[in-house]
Protein backbone atom coordinates (compact mmCIF):
# COMPACT_ATOMS: atom_id res chain seq x y z
CA UNK A 1 0.00 0.00 0.00
CA UNK A 2 2.83 2.01 0.65
CA UNK A 3 4.42 1.45 -2.18
CA UNK A 4 1.16 2.33 -4.34
CA UNK A 5 1.61 6.00 -3.04
CA UNK A 6 4.92 6.49 -3.54
CA UNK A 7 4.07 5.79 -7.31
CA UNK A 8 1.55 8.04 -7.73
CA UNK A 9 3.37 10.86 -6.17
CA UNK A 10 5.78 10.47 -8.10
CA UNK A 11 3.92 10.63 -11.22
CA UNK A 12 2.12 13.67 -10.59
CA UNK A 13 5.36 15.57 -9.66
CA UNK A 14 6.22 14.06 -13.84
CA UNK A 15 3.37 15.58 -14.78
CA UNK A 16 3.50 19.17 -12.67
CA UNK A 17 7.45 18.94 -14.64
CA UNK A 18 6.01 18.62 -18.66
CA UNK A 19 3.19 21.34 -17.21
CA UNK A 20 6.16 24.06 -16.38
CA UNK A 21 8.05 23.58 -19.46
CA UNK A 22 5.48 24.10 -21.81
CA UNK A 23 4.46 26.91 -20.29
CA UNK A 24 8.17 28.35 -20.40
CA UNK A 25 8.20 27.44 -24.18
CA UNK A 26 4.65 28.63 -24.67
CA UNK A 27 5.74 32.17 -22.69
CA UNK A 28 9.13 32.29 -25.05
CA UNK A 29 7.29 31.81 -27.98
CA UNK A 30 5.03 34.65 -27.72
CA UNK A 31 7.76 36.97 -26.48
CA UNK A 32 9.85 36.03 -29.48
CA UNK A 33 6.78 36.68 -31.60
CA UNK A 34 6.02 40.34 -29.95
CA UNK A 35 9.35 41.49 -30.20
CA UNK A 36 9.75 40.67 -33.69
CA UNK A 37 6.39 42.53 -34.37
CA UNK A 38 7.43 45.52 -32.77
CA UNK A 39 10.68 45.22 -34.44
CA UNK A 40 9.85 44.48 -38.38
CA UNK A 41 7.58 48.23 -38.56
CA UNK A 42 10.92 50.02 -36.92
CA UNK A 43 12.79 48.51 -39.97
CA UNK A 44 10.44 49.23 -42.40
CA UNK A 45 10.17 52.88 -40.93
CA UNK A 46 14.02 53.05 -41.45
CA UNK A 47 13.84 51.77 -45.13
CA UNK A 48 11.21 54.31 -46.21
CA UNK A 49 12.04 56.89 -43.77
CA UNK A 50 13.95 60.17 -45.06
CA UNK A 51 16.94 61.56 -43.53
CA UNK A 52 17.02 65.49 -42.28
CA UNK A 53 18.92 66.35 -45.43
CA UNK A 54 16.91 69.42 -47.34
CA UNK A 55 17.42 70.07 -51.22
CA UNK A 56 16.49 74.03 -51.39
CA UNK A 57 16.68 76.70 -54.06
CA UNK A 58 14.84 78.52 -56.86
CA UNK A 59 14.02 78.24 -60.19
CA UNK A 60 13.82 81.50 -62.74
CA UNK A 61 13.87 82.07 -66.65
CA UNK A 62 17.28 82.31 -67.81
CA UNK A 63 16.28 85.08 -70.71
CA UNK A 64 14.55 87.48 -68.26
CA UNK A 65 15.31 86.56 -65.13
CA UNK A 66 11.22 85.60 -64.12
CA UNK A 67 10.33 83.32 -60.83
CA UNK A 68 8.50 80.42 -62.27
CA UNK A 69 5.93 78.76 -60.47
CA UNK A 70 5.00 75.20 -61.13
CA UNK A 71 8.33 73.62 -62.30
CA UNK A 72 9.00 70.01 -61.29
CA UNK A 73 11.79 68.76 -59.25
CA UNK A 74 12.74 65.27 -59.26
CA UNK A 75 15.22 63.37 -57.77
CA UNK A 76 16.84 59.99 -58.20
CA UNK A 77 15.48 58.35 -55.64
CA UNK A 78 12.22 59.56 -57.08
CA UNK A 79 10.82 62.19 -54.35
CA UNK A 80 9.54 65.25 -56.08
CA UNK A 81 7.75 68.33 -55.61
CA UNK A 82 7.03 71.83 -57.17
CA UNK A 83 8.22 75.31 -57.39
CA UNK A 84 6.18 77.93 -55.48
CA UNK A 85 4.80 81.40 -56.60
CA UNK A 86 8.42 82.61 -56.09
CA UNK A 87 9.93 79.94 -57.79
CA UNK A 88 11.82 78.70 -54.48
CA UNK A 89 11.38 75.08 -53.89
CA UNK A 90 12.25 72.34 -51.05
CA UNK A 91 12.67 69.16 -51.38
CA UNK A 92 13.49 66.44 -48.17
CA UNK A 93 16.26 64.38 -50.13
CA UNK A 94 18.11 61.01 -48.38
CA UNK A 95 21.48 61.62 -49.87
CA UNK A 96 23.55 64.31 -49.09
CA UNK A 97 24.85 65.09 -53.09
CA UNK A 98 23.17 63.53 -55.95
CA UNK A 99 21.50 64.77 -59.23
CA UNK A 100 18.22 66.84 -59.87
CA UNK A 101 16.29 67.11 -62.72
CA UNK A 102 13.82 69.96 -63.70
CA UNK A 103 11.23 70.03 -66.42
CA UNK A 104 8.67 73.12 -67.50
CA UNK A 105 6.20 73.27 -70.49
CA UNK A 106 8.08 75.40 -72.69
CA UNK A 107 11.49 75.09 -71.47
CA UNK A 108 14.14 72.85 -71.93
CA UNK A 109 14.89 70.02 -69.10
CA UNK A 110 17.79 70.56 -66.93
CA UNK A 111 19.47 68.03 -64.68
CA UNK A 112 22.25 69.87 -61.94
CA UNK A 113 24.24 68.39 -59.14
CA UNK A 114 22.94 69.27 -55.79
CA UNK A 115 24.78 69.52 -52.37
CA UNK A 116 22.16 69.42 -48.92
CA UNK A 117 22.72 72.73 -47.30
CA UNK A 118 23.38 74.62 -50.34
CA UNK A 119 20.54 77.13 -52.12
CA UNK A 120 20.32 76.18 -55.76
CA UNK A 121 19.21 78.78 -58.28
CA UNK A 122 18.31 77.05 -61.51
CA UNK A 123 18.40 78.92 -64.86
CA UNK A 124 15.46 77.52 -67.61
CA UNK A 125 16.14 78.07 -71.03
CA UNK A 126 12.98 78.63 -73.25
CA UNK A 127 12.68 76.26 -76.20
CA UNK A 128 12.82 78.76 -79.09
CA UNK A 129 9.97 79.12 -81.77
CA UNK A 130 8.14 76.10 -80.47
CA UNK A 131 5.02 77.37 -82.55
CA UNK A 132 6.83 77.39 -85.82
CA UNK A 133 7.55 73.58 -85.28
CA UNK A 134 4.34 72.53 -86.14
CA UNK A 135 4.46 70.84 -89.61
CA UNK A 136 2.10 72.31 -91.89
CA UNK A 137 0.83 72.20 -95.64
CA UNK A 138 1.73 74.76 -98.25
CA UNK A 139 -1.22 74.82 -101.12
CA UNK A 140 0.77 77.57 -102.92
CA UNK A 141 -1.58 80.39 -101.39
CA UNK A 142 -1.23 79.92 -97.83
CA UNK A 143 0.09 77.18 -95.09
CA UNK A 144 -2.03 75.25 -92.60
CA UNK A 145 -1.57 72.90 -90.24
CA UNK A 146 -2.18 69.41 -91.37
CA UNK A 147 -4.89 68.44 -89.38
CA UNK A 148 -7.07 71.35 -91.19
CA UNK A 149 -5.79 70.06 -94.45
CA UNK A 150 -8.99 68.93 -96.60
CA UNK A 151 -8.16 66.47 -99.75
CA UNK A 152 -5.59 64.31 -100.38
CA UNK A 153 -1.97 65.38 -100.13
CA UNK A 154 1.40 64.00 -99.48
CA UNK A 155 4.04 66.14 -97.42
CA UNK A 156 7.86 65.65 -98.12
CA UNK A 157 9.86 67.20 -95.57
CA UNK A 158 13.69 68.07 -96.64
CA UNK A 159 15.11 64.85 -94.63
CA UNK A 160 12.72 62.78 -96.75
CA UNK A 161 13.73 64.66 -100.14
CA UNK A 162 17.49 63.86 -99.24
CA UNK A 163 17.44 60.85 -99.06
CA UNK A 164 17.86 59.68 -102.63
CA UNK A 165 20.27 61.51 -104.33
CA UNK A 166 20.10 63.10 -107.70
CA UNK A 167 20.53 65.88 -109.70
CA UNK A 168 17.25 67.01 -110.22
CA UNK A 169 14.25 66.97 -107.92
CA UNK A 170 11.73 65.16 -110.04
CA UNK A 171 13.45 61.64 -109.92
CA UNK A 172 13.68 62.28 -105.96
CA UNK A 173 9.94 62.21 -105.25
CA UNK A 174 9.87 59.22 -107.44
CA UNK A 175 9.98 55.83 -104.54
CA UNK A 176 8.61 58.68 -102.30
CA UNK A 177 5.63 59.77 -102.30
CA UNK A 178 2.63 57.27 -103.43
CA UNK A 179 0.55 57.72 -106.53
CA UNK A 180 3.43 59.32 -108.71
CA UNK A 181 4.68 57.27 -111.53
CA UNK A 182 7.41 58.27 -113.95
CA UNK A 183 7.16 57.47 -117.86
CA UNK A 184 10.33 55.96 -118.76
CA UNK A 185 10.02 55.84 -122.98
CA UNK A 186 10.59 59.91 -122.58
CA UNK A 187 14.32 61.36 -121.44
CA UNK A 188 14.38 60.12 -118.06
CA UNK A 189 13.31 63.20 -115.96
CA UNK A 190 15.64 65.30 -117.72
CA UNK A 191 14.93 69.16 -119.69
CA UNK A 192 11.67 70.32 -120.04
CA UNK A 193 9.28 67.54 -119.54
CA UNK A 194 8.61 66.18 -116.09
CA UNK A 195 7.79 62.74 -117.24
CA UNK A 196 5.65 62.13 -114.06
CA UNK A 197 1.87 61.54 -113.10
CA UNK A 198 -0.07 62.05 -110.11
CA UNK A 199 -2.88 59.13 -110.28
CA UNK A 200 -2.34 58.71 -114.02
CA UNK A 201 -3.76 61.01 -116.66
CA UNK A 202 -6.60 63.41 -116.03
CA UNK A 203 -6.49 65.24 -119.33
CA UNK A 204 -7.04 64.67 -123.40
CA UNK A 205 -5.05 67.10 -125.58
CA UNK A 206 -3.49 69.08 -123.00
CA UNK A 207 -0.95 69.23 -120.67
CA UNK A 208 -0.32 65.83 -119.08
CA UNK A 209 2.22 66.76 -116.09
CA UNK A 210 1.54 68.03 -113.01
CA UNK A 211 1.84 72.00 -112.61
CA UNK A 212 4.85 72.73 -110.52
CA UNK A 213 3.94 75.91 -107.95
CA UNK A 214 7.36 77.00 -106.49
CA UNK A 215 6.66 80.16 -103.76
CA UNK A 216 3.65 80.62 -104.62
CA UNK A 217 3.92 81.54 -108.19
CA UNK A 218 3.32 78.49 -111.14
CA UNK A 219 6.47 77.28 -113.22
CA UNK A 220 4.70 75.94 -116.24
CA UNK A 221 5.96 73.54 -118.86
CA UNK A 222 5.63 75.46 -121.97
CA UNK A 223 7.93 73.71 -124.16
CA UNK A 224 10.05 76.48 -124.22
CA UNK A 225 14.00 75.88 -124.01
CA UNK A 226 14.08 79.39 -122.09
CA UNK A 227 11.42 78.51 -119.67
CA UNK A 228 10.31 75.23 -117.58
CA UNK A 229 13.22 73.65 -117.57
CA UNK A 230 12.98 71.14 -114.46
CA UNK A 231 16.37 70.97 -114.39
CA UNK A 232 16.85 74.78 -113.52
CA UNK A 233 15.40 73.85 -110.06
CA UNK A 234 18.58 73.01 -107.43
CA UNK A 235 17.01 70.51 -105.34
CA UNK A 236 19.57 71.27 -102.76
CA UNK A 237 17.38 74.65 -102.07
CA UNK A 238 13.79 72.88 -101.55
CA UNK A 239 13.07 72.81 -97.83
CA UNK A 240 9.86 71.08 -98.57
CA UNK A 241 7.65 69.29 -101.59
CA UNK A 242 3.62 69.42 -100.94
CA UNK A 243 1.81 67.17 -103.66
CA UNK A 244 -1.70 67.56 -103.92
CA UNK A 245 -3.93 64.88 -105.26
CA UNK A 246 -7.19 65.20 -105.90
CA UNK A 247 -9.69 67.51 -106.56
CA UNK A 248 -9.02 70.26 -104.19
CA UNK A 249 -6.21 70.97 -106.56
CA UNK A 250 -8.13 72.07 -108.80
CA UNK A 251 -10.55 73.91 -106.62
CA UNK A 252 -6.85 76.33 -105.96
CA UNK A 253 -5.11 76.52 -109.24
CA UNK A 254 -8.03 75.66 -111.89
CA UNK A 255 -7.85 73.46 -114.62
CA UNK A 256 -4.28 73.87 -115.05
CA UNK A 257 -4.03 71.77 -111.99
CA UNK A 258 -5.99 69.11 -113.99
CA UNK A 259 -3.17 66.32 -113.54
CA UNK A 260 -2.10 67.18 -109.77
CA UNK A 261 0.28 70.32 -108.78
CA UNK A 262 3.97 70.19 -106.98
CA UNK A 263 4.27 72.50 -104.34
CA UNK A 264 7.48 73.74 -103.90
CA UNK A 265 8.63 75.46 -101.01
CA UNK A 266 12.34 76.82 -101.15
CA UNK A 267 14.58 77.61 -97.93
CA UNK A 268 14.64 81.31 -96.80
CA UNK A 269 16.05 83.35 -93.95
CA UNK A 270 14.59 84.21 -90.74
CA UNK A 271 13.78 87.26 -88.36
CA UNK A 272 17.30 87.13 -86.08
CA UNK A 273 18.44 83.94 -87.76
CA UNK A 274 22.45 83.99 -87.63
CA UNK A 275 24.48 83.79 -90.52
CA UNK A 276 24.99 80.02 -91.78
CA UNK A 277 26.45 78.53 -94.80
CA UNK A 278 25.17 74.94 -96.23
CA UNK A 279 27.18 73.13 -98.51
CA UNK A 280 25.98 69.52 -100.31
CA UNK A 281 27.48 68.25 -103.26
CA UNK A 282 26.60 64.99 -105.09
CA UNK A 283 28.57 63.26 -107.19
CA UNK A 284 27.45 60.13 -109.18
CA UNK A 285 30.19 57.82 -111.42
CA UNK A 286 28.80 54.96 -113.92
CA UNK A 287 30.39 53.35 -116.20
CA UNK A 288 29.39 53.28 -120.15
CA UNK A 289 26.13 51.47 -121.67
CA UNK A 290 26.65 47.57 -122.26
CA UNK A 291 25.06 47.87 -125.87
CA UNK A 292 25.13 44.28 -126.49
CA UNK A 293 23.33 43.42 -123.55
CA UNK A 294 20.28 43.06 -125.64
CA UNK A 295 20.49 39.83 -128.55
CA UNK A 296 20.75 41.98 -132.25
CA UNK A 297 20.96 40.33 -135.05
CA UNK A 298 25.14 41.05 -136.68
CA UNK A 299 25.69 42.92 -139.60
CA UNK A 300 26.56 39.58 -141.95
CA UNK A 301 23.21 38.30 -141.12
CA UNK A 302 21.17 41.71 -141.90
CA UNK A 303 23.07 41.94 -145.56
CA UNK A 304 22.20 38.24 -146.15
CA UNK A 305 18.62 39.28 -144.98
CA UNK A 306 18.59 42.43 -147.69
CA UNK A 307 20.18 40.13 -150.48
CA UNK A 308 17.61 37.69 -150.22
CA UNK A 309 15.13 40.21 -150.33
CA UNK A 310 16.47 42.10 -153.09
CA UNK A 311 16.85 38.93 -154.80
CA UNK A 312 13.27 38.24 -154.30
CA UNK A 313 12.06 41.45 -155.78
CA UNK A 314 11.51 43.17 -152.18
CA UNK A 315 12.91 46.05 -154.06
CA UNK A 316 12.54 46.37 -157.52
CA UNK A 317 9.11 48.60 -157.02
CA UNK A 318 10.78 50.77 -155.10
CA UNK A 319 13.98 51.45 -155.84
CA UNK A 320 12.53 54.32 -158.11
CA UNK A 321 10.51 55.37 -155.67
CA UNK A 322 11.51 59.42 -154.84
CA UNK A 323 10.87 59.14 -151.50
CA UNK A 324 12.89 55.75 -151.39
CA UNK A 325 15.63 54.98 -148.97
CA UNK A 326 18.12 52.49 -149.55
CA UNK A 327 21.04 51.22 -147.50
CA UNK A 328 24.24 50.84 -148.73
CA UNK A 329 23.51 46.89 -149.45
CA UNK A 330 20.73 47.90 -151.53
CA UNK A 331 22.91 50.32 -153.47
CA UNK A 332 25.44 48.07 -154.33
CA UNK A 333 23.10 45.39 -155.13
CA UNK A 334 21.42 48.03 -157.63
CA UNK A 335 24.68 48.99 -158.97
CA UNK A 336 25.48 45.62 -159.79
CA UNK A 337 22.02 44.93 -161.19
CA UNK A 338 22.92 47.81 -163.51
CA UNK A 339 26.13 46.65 -164.71
CA UNK A 340 28.22 49.14 -163.17
CA UNK A 341 30.27 47.29 -160.89
CA UNK A 342 31.69 43.67 -161.17
CA UNK A 343 30.74 40.62 -158.92
CA UNK A 344 34.25 40.81 -157.21
CA UNK A 345 33.80 44.41 -156.39
CA UNK A 346 30.35 43.71 -155.06
CA UNK A 347 31.78 40.97 -152.81
CA UNK A 348 34.37 43.34 -151.72
CA UNK A 349 32.22 45.77 -150.95
CA UNK A 350 29.63 43.44 -148.87
CA UNK A 351 32.27 41.68 -146.84
CA UNK A 352 33.95 45.43 -145.69
CA UNK A 353 30.15 46.14 -144.82
CA UNK A 354 30.03 42.78 -142.68
CA UNK A 355 32.79 44.39 -140.46
CA UNK A 356 30.98 47.21 -139.46
CA UNK A 357 29.09 47.29 -136.40
CA UNK A 358 27.48 50.50 -135.36
CA UNK A 359 27.78 49.43 -131.45
CA UNK A 360 31.23 49.47 -131.76
CA UNK A 361 31.22 53.11 -133.06
CA UNK A 362 29.31 54.38 -130.81
CA UNK A 363 31.12 53.25 -127.92
CA UNK A 364 34.19 54.13 -129.34
CA UNK A 365 33.62 57.83 -130.30
CA UNK A 366 29.88 58.64 -128.47
CA UNK A 367 29.53 56.68 -124.72
CA UNK A 368 31.77 58.25 -121.60
CA UNK A 369 31.84 56.80 -118.78
CA UNK A 370 29.45 58.96 -116.45
CA UNK A 371 30.54 61.47 -114.03
CA UNK A 372 28.00 64.44 -113.21
CA UNK A 373 28.19 66.41 -109.98
CA UNK A 374 25.53 68.71 -108.60
CA UNK A 375 26.88 71.78 -105.98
Amino acid sequence: MKKLKLQSNSSVLLHIQVLKITLLVILYLLVSMFSLSAQTPRKESEADGLSNFVLQGTVVSATDGKRLQGVSVRTEQKQRTSSMEDGSFKLPVKHRNGTVKFTYIGYKPLEAEYSAGVSLTIRMIPVENQLEEVEVVSTGYQKIPKERATGSFEFVDNKLLNRKVSTDFVSRLEDVVPSISSTKFFSENKGRLLNINVRGVSTMNSESWPLVVIDGVPYPNNFDLLNGNFMNINPNDILNVTVLKDASASSIWGAQSGNGVIVITTKRGKYNQPFQIDFNTNLTIGEKPDLYYAPQMESSDYIDLEQLLFDKGYWTSRIKRYNGSMTPVIQLLKKFKENSITSDELKSELDMLRNVDVRKDYLTYMYRPLCSAAI
